[in-house]
Parts: C-alpha cells; structure tokens; sequence
C-alpha cells in the first residue's frame, strides 16, 4: 500500500505555480500543508513536465481475452 495517494495535477500546478512565483519551498509547503519533501519542483526543472510515470508491477494473472471471456 502506498503512503499516501499522488497529488492530481491540479495540485502539481498550483506548487509549480507558487514556485514561479517566487516562494520558497518552505514557504510553498506551510501554506498548502505539502510536506518539503513533496519534490515537484524539481522534476519540473529538470523536465518541464511533473506527470506521473507508470510504474512497473506484478504482471496481471488474467490476460485481456481472458477479462473479456469473463465479463
């Protein structure tokens, strides 16, 4: 199980929004009540984008002729 859920990109810009303005991360993150080490900042400087990438998992027990077999 995950920590916590990820933030939406509603949230992701609203950071990313503050930090253009000017405010330091401590600043960012008292106000909007992120922990610091919610690091979007960053990611966006390296790659100007803050998506969330897949993450690679246990493999799916059913395939999808599978899943459609069943449904």
């Amino acid at each position: 199980m995950p920590r916590s859920s990820e933030l939406s990109d509603f949230e992701k810009g609203i950071i990313i929004g503050y930090h253009k303005c000017g405010r330091s991360l401590r600043d960012i993150s008292s106000y909007l009540k992120y922990p610091k080490s919610t690091a979007v900042t960053k990611k966006w400087k390296v790659s100007g984008d803050c998506r969330n990438v897949p993450r690679v998992g246990r493999p799916m027990k059913l395939g999808d002729r599978d899943r459609r077999v069943l449904t």
